[in-house]
């Protein structure tokens, strides 16, 4: 009784957070403003119809998304511009319905209509190749260690004035927003063991920040923050304006 009601009171605010998550999100295409009249539309209807069926927040949302993705498919279907936009939409109702759980347990992917399994094992597919993709880019960063002796010398050339063109385009093309390393060393022009050296330089003085998101490696140099930054002393003053030039 008591986990009754406390669905009822939390089923509106679940089925909104459910809703944001899983159908407002979808990829849109080319049909982005029908769509999205069309999933405010049917938000109103299955927030109503759910709870007239007694159908748990999570069941209503999956059930909704799987009526909109259903109806836009029977109408794209033939359209080659839109199998993308399937493989999304099958990941979105993979996610919907492992939000929906129910006994006995019978794994989610199981559970997709047969629509829509060939999209999720797709979608699946291409996580795994961009897994693999982000462990080799990640192994060909931190494959590279260089001596201390090496990384402070750098430091010092840095501050003696002399700032190799090189290290001036990394500097720059590591400017927020934060990218990959790959990404940075391409803008720049370097080999991938060139930007991690200047790269360890830096941020080993706080110039620039190593951060890994979902295992992919991203860097940022701290250029705004240092110039904000009042202790900055004059060598250092005059290094980011080389750097920066």
């Amino acid at each position: 009784m008591f986990r009754e009601l406390k669905r009822a009171l939390t089923w509106d605010r679940d089925f909104d957070s459910g809703w944001r998550r899983h159908v407002e999100g979808l990829p849109s295409g080319s049909e982005h403003w029908t769509w999205s009249r069309r999933i405010q539309e049917k938000k109103a209807y299955w927030r109503e119809r759910g709870k007239r069926d007694r159908m748990t927040a999570a069941g209503a949302v999956r059930t909704g998304l799987l009526e909109i993705i259903d109806g836009i498919y029977a109408e794209t279907r033939d359209r080659s511009d839109m199998y993308d936009v399937f493989v999304g939409f099958a990941a979105s109702l993979y996610n919907a319905t492992g939000d929906d759980y129910r006994e006995p347990h019978i794994p989610t992917a199981d559970r997709l209509t047969e629509r829509w399994k060939p999209f999720h094992q797709e979608y699946r597919r291409r996580c795994e190749e961009k897994k693999a993709d982000l462990g080799r880019r990640a192994d060909e960063l931190t494959a590279h260690r260089f001596s201390r002796d090496d990384i402070e010398a750098a430091w010092g050339r840095l501050l003696s004035g002399d700032v190799p063109d090189d290290t001036r385009r990394i500097w720059k093309a590591a400017a927020s927003p934060r990218k990959s390393g790959h990404s940075i060393a391409e803008a720049a022009g370097v080999t991938i063991r060139d930007f991690v050296f200047w790269m360890v330089v830096f941020r080993d003085h706080g110039w620039m920040i190593e951060q890994i998101v979902i295992d992919e490696h991203l860097y940022v140099n701290q250029e705004y923050f240092l110039k904000s930054h009042q202790s900055l002393d004059a060598d250092m003053k005059v290094l980011l304006e080389r750097l920066s030039a």
